[in-house]
C-alpha cells in the first residue's frame, strides 16, 4: 500500500498516511508504537474500501526513552490533526484497540476535531505507565509515572501497586497458569483501592460518535466491566456524544472488524485470537463477533457521514 510517512524529528510526529483516492475523511488509527504495522495496514484497507483515509500513529518517544506506554503527550494527537487538516482532511475520527482504545478515548476528551471515537477494549481509567526492554530478567515492568501527559504535566494515575518485579512475575505467573496471555489481575489489584475521580477518562467531554467494545471473555483485563462503567458514567452526566456500548460474548482481546482481519485466503485474526484459551475453544464464536463489528462499524461510517 501507498503510504506517507510523518517522522518525530522533522514533523513532530511519527505516523503513516494512507490516502483512499480523494476523500477528506481520516480514521486515526492505533493498535501499538508501529504505526505501519500489518494490523495498522489491515486497517487502512478497511477504511479505504469504505472510502477513508487512515493515519497510523506510531511511535511518540525518541531513542533515549524506554519502549512502552508512559508519559504519552497528548498533544501527539493536536499535531496529526493540524497536519491531517493541511492535507484538506475535513472529517476525522479515531479507531483504537486495548491501550490503544485508552489513548482514542483520552485523544477525543481533549480535540472536539475528533468526531467519531471508536474504543475497542479499552480501560475507562488512567492507568500507571509501564516500560519494556530487558532489565534484571524483566521484560516489562511498571514504571511509576503516569500513561499520558498534557501541555507538559502527567494526568493523574491509578497505580498498580506493585513493585516492578511484583507486576512482571504476577504476569508470568497468570499467563503459566491459565495457558494463554493474561494480565487481567494487575487490573482488579490495582482496583482494590478505590479509584480517584481524576483517574476517570472524562469521555463526557467526547462529541460526535462514541463506540465503546468490548468482549466478555477478554482475559487481558476486564474490558466489559469497564464498558458498562462508561455507559453508566455517561447516563449520569450531560455528553455531547451519541454513545452506545456493545460488548460481545466471545472476541478475546482482538477484536477487529472481520474483513480487515483478513488478508486474501487468510484469516490473521482467526490465527491471533488464539493466543487466548476462549480463542482457541470459541474460535467460531470470535468469528461471528468480528462480522457483527464488521457491519455495526460500516454503518456507523455511513451514519456519522465519516
Amino acid at each position: 500500500m501507498k503510504s506517507i510517512h510523518t517522522k518525530l524529528k522533522t514533523d513532530g510526529f511519527e505516523s503513516w498516511f494512507f490516502p483512499s483516492g480523494e476523500s477528506d475523511r481520516c480514521v486515526i488509527t492505533l493498535v501499538d508504537s508501529a504505526g505501519n504495522n500489518i494490523v495498522n495496514k489491515a486497517l487502512a484497507r478497511w477504511f479505504g474500501k469504505h472510502g477513508c483515509c487512515s493515519l497510523g500513529l506510531g511511535k511518540w518517544q525518541d531513542h533515549s526513552q524506554r519502549d512502552g506506554l508512559h508519559e504519552w503527550p497528548l498533544e501527539y494527537f493536536g499535531k496529526a490533526i493540524d497536519w491531517l487538516k493541511t492535507r484538506g482532511i475535513k472529517k476525522i475520527g479515531v479507531y483504537g484497540i486495548s491501550f490503544g482504545g485508552n489513548m482514542a478515548l483520552m485523544a477525543a476528551s481533549l480535540y472536539p476535531d475528533i468526531t467519531l471515537t471508536v474504543a475497542c477494549e479499552a480501560i475507562d481509567i488512567v492507568m500507571e505507565g509501564f516500560e519494556e526492554g530487558k532489565k534484571e530478567g524483566m521484560s516489562e515492568w511498571c514504571c511509576g509515572k503516569s500513561t499520558f501527559t498534557f501541555q507538559g504535566e502527567a494526568l493523574p494515575y491509578l497505580p498498580y501497586g506493585l513493585t516492578e518485579h511484583q507486576y512482571y512475575d504476577r504476569i508470568v505467573k497468570s499467563c503459566k497458569k491459565h495457558h494463554e496471555l493474561r494480565s487481567r489481575e494487575l487490573f482488579q489489584h490495582a482496583e482494590k483501592q478505590a479509584v480517584p475521580e481524576n483517574c476517570f477518562i472524562p469521555i463526557e467531554r467526547i462529541h460526535g460518535s462514541l463506540l465503546i467494545i468490548a468482549a466478555a471473555d477478554d482475559s487481558m483485563w476486564e474490558s466489559e466491566k469497564y464498558a458498562m462503567r462508561m455507559e453508566q458514567r455517561l447516563a449520569s452526566l450531560p455528553h455531547p456524544s451519541e454513545a452506545e456500548a456493545v460488548i460481545y460474548p466471545y472476541g478475546t482481546h482482538l477484536l477487529l472488524p472481520y474483513s480487515a482481519g483478513r488478508i486474501g485466503p487468510l484469516d490473521i485474526a482467526a490465527l491471533a485470537v488464539k493466543l487466548f484459551r476462549s480463542g482457541r475453544k470459541n474460535g467460531k464464536e470470535c468469528k461471528e463477533s468480528r462480522k457483527r463489528l464488521d457491519a455495526l462499524l460500516a454503518n456507523e461510517l455511513i451514519f456519522t457521514q465519516l
